[in-house]
Formats: structure tokens, C-alpha cells, sequence
């Protein structure tokens, strides 16, 4: 099932929740404060011109993301997607602050984020409603499994 060691499981699903806290918090920062969520004029440039004159759907639509992922993680509910989507959300915050091109930007918490976010989804669902949902399916098919083994003329014992 899962591979594992019982101990490096948990500090992952440690980790899963504290970055859904992360991602959570942030999201809901931004939410109930409209002005935390603000585009900086020179990366305009880079977006996409559909992007760009958009930004009112954007700038809440970043917000949502933050918020449900943070909401997934912590309940470990799609597990890896989420994951996948913290670090593209790390990534689009390091390209924001011009992480690509000042080494100093890579030293904050954010490129932090980004590699718990790809190692969760690496490794995950450890934890997580994913990994009973798995467990659950596998015990099933080992019960009919078994069923289908027992013969047909067998009787039962009373």
C-alpha cells in the first residue's frame, strides 16, 4: 500500500496539513481583504493580453484556488492534484516577486513551500481520506476475492 516507513507517513501528512494551513490562510487573507491580492505593474507585461485586461476575475479567482486547495490538503482530500496545484501557485508567486532572475527571492519561505508542495505530491496520500479510500478498495476486492474462492457444493455448517 503505502511504502512508506510508518514515521516518514506521518511527518508527511504533518507536513500536507501544515501546507494546506499555509495555502489556506492565505487564500482567506485575501478574500476578506481585497486589497492583499495585487498583480505588480512589470509583470503585467508577461502575462497574456486576455490576462491582463481580466484581472478582475483573476485576482479572486487566485484567492478561490488558494483557499480550496488549502481546504483539500488539510482534509487530504485529492491528495496529489492538490498538491500539484500548491506548487503551481508557489511557482506563479515566485515568477511575481522575479524569482527567476534575483537568487535572493529563492531564499524565502515560498521556494520552501514550492518543494514541500512537489514532495507531498511525490509521496502522498499518507494520512489522507485518499489513502482509506484506497485501503478500503483493496479489502474489498480481497473479501470478493475470497467469496469466489469457496466451492459451489460446500455445505455450511448451521
Amino acid at each position: 500500500m503505502n511504502r512508506l516507513s510508518p514515521n516518514a507517513a506521518f511527518w508527511l501528512a504533518v507536513g500536507r496539513v501544515y501546507l494546506g494551513a499555509y495555502w489556506l490562510i492565505h487564500g482567506l487573507l485575501k478574500l476578506l481583504n481585497h486589497t492583499a491580492l495585487r498583480i505588480p505593474s512589470w509583470y503585467h507585461g508577461a502575462l497574456a493580453a486576455p490576462i491582463a485586461q481580466n484581472l478582475r476575475w483573476t485576482e479572486p479567482a487566485i484567492s478561490i484556488a488558494e483557499t480550496v486547495v488549502g481546504l483539500l490538503l488539510i482534509v487530504g482530500l485529492f491528495t496529489r492534484a492538490s498538491a500539484l496545484a500548491a506548487a503551481g501557485l508557489g511557482a506563479g508567486f515566485l515568477l511575481t516577486k522575479g524569482g527567476y532572475a534575483d537568487y535572493t527571492v529563492l531564499a524565502g519561505g515560498t521556494a520552501a513551500i514550492t518543494v514541500l508542495a512537489l514532495l507531498i505530491f511525490a509521496a502522498a496520500p499518507a494520512f489522507s481520506v485518499d489513502h482509506l479510500a484506497r485501503y478500503a478498495r483493496v479489502r474489498g476486492a480481497q473479501r470478493v476475492q475470497r467469496v469466489r474462492a469457496t466451492p459451489v457444493n460446500v455445505r455450511w455448517p448451521d
